[in-house]
């Protein structure tokens, strides 16, 4: 008991650490063995506001009601690829997922999570952001270390966001 007082103790203080200070975090390599499938790798991220990823046959059963064997779709706003990845697998070896993360230190994670499970899944994970048009914007984030963000405009509680960091991004709809 004392230990797991201990543990959520230490998360508290690293949450309000992260808030006001910037780190960088790493991943913790997480095996799911899902039938059909088998063993599914996930590189979970580190960072004390990003919660605990599971894959599931339930979760994989959910993508695969959308996305078809073979087929290509986009993750927009990928984020660690805890959405790509699963829909990846379904998708399988031959199918592609294309996950779009404008964040640089979350797509580090993104890219390991692509570098995984390559005889069920097919990722290809872009830096950048989908908006309506072409340019560079500002994504305004939570916390010093970056964890999740996104137009300040279209947050309604603006008062927490500290930390803007600006993001290529393209328009899909205009590709020809």
């Amino acid at each position: 008991m004392l230990r797991k007082v201990s543990k959520w103790i230490n998360k508290k203080i690293q949450k309000i650490h992260s808030k006001h200070f910037f780190h960088e975090y790493g991943y913790e390599l997480k095996k799911f063995n899902v039938e059909p499938y088998g063993i599914i790798e996930y590189a979970q991220w580190l960072h004390p506001y990003e919660t605990e990823k599971e894959i599931t046959k339930q979760l994989l059963q959910f993508y695969g009601s959308y996305i078809p064997k073979d087929s290509f779709a986009i993750d927009i706003g990928a984020h660690t690829g805890d959405t790509t990845v699963p829909m990846a697998v379904v998708a399988g070896p031959k199918g592609l997922i294309l996950g779009l993360e404008p964040n640089p230190y979350v797509f580090k994670i993104l890219e390991r999570n692509a570098q995984l499970n390559k005889n069920l899944a097919q990722i290809i994970p872009l830096c950048c952001a989908a908006t309506s048009e072409n340019g560079t914007f500002e994504f305004n984030y939570s916390d010093a270390s970056f964890c999740n963000g996104g137009f300040l405009s279209k947050i309604q509680t603006k008062s927490h966001h500290l930390n803007c960091k600006r993001h290529k991004s393209f328009n899909l709809s205009k590709r020809k």
